[in-house]
Order: structure tokens, then C-alpha cells, then sequence
């Protein structure tokens, strides 16, 4: 058994990475509140995400946030649409991937 678990482990890709994004626009113990509302908006945090994505072709599955409430819980609508938006990605690719190797039959 244990052989098997070898040869499986060196020949696949690990399906588990974890990917830590620091998403940290304060720097100090107590933070700040208001650098954690500019950084933190949708559009910001989005554009940090893509980039982790593009760079570690792996969507990030842990992200660290400071004040995460600021501004107006945008950072939680940031991650959801972009989970959404890679899922949904990922799940055009295995479909493209899957008719791909459909070889047709002739009748």
C-alpha cells in the first residue's frame, strides 16, 4: 500500500496547495482602519487576487485581511465574485478539456 501512495505521489500533481495571499495595508500592532478601507475595496483586492492566480496558476484558498469590515464588508464581495468568476473559468476549461479528448465514432 505504501508503494502505492509512493508512486501516485511522484507521478501527480498535488491537488491540496494552499496559496496565502497577505492582503495587509497596515503595517504595526494596531492596524489602521482607514488605509484598510482604501486597500480593501473591491476593485483593489480583485486586482490583487488575479494577480496571485496568474503567478501561482492556483486560485488562493487562504487570504489574510486586515479590518476585512472595511469599507462596507467589500473585501467579502470581492472574494466571493472572484471564487465565482475562477470557478466558473475552471469549469469551461475541464469541459473544453473533457470534448477534447471525446474522439467522435463513425456511424
Amino acid at each position: 500500500m505504501f508503494e502505492d501512495y509512493t508512486t501516485y505521489r511522484d507521478t501527480q500533481e498535488p491537488r491540496n496547495k494552499i496559496v496565502y495571499t497577505s492582503h495587509h495595508a497596515t503595517i504595526g500592532a494596531g492596524g489602521d482602519k482607514k488605509a484598510a478601507a482604501t486597500i480593501n475595496t473591491v476593485r483593489a483586492l480583485t486586482r490583487h487576487l488575479e494577480k496571485i492566480y496568474q503567478a501561482a496558476e492556483h486560485m488562493p484558498n487562504l487570504i489574510g485581511i486586515d479590518f476585512y469590515e472595511y469599507p462596507n464588508n467589500e473585501s467579502i464581495k470581492a472574494i466571493t465574485d472572484f471564487n465565482k468568476k475562477i470557478f466558473t473559468q475552471e469549469q469551461a476549461m475541464d469541459t473544453q478539456k473533457s470534448q477534447a479528448n471525446d474522439i467522435p465514432v463513425a456511424a
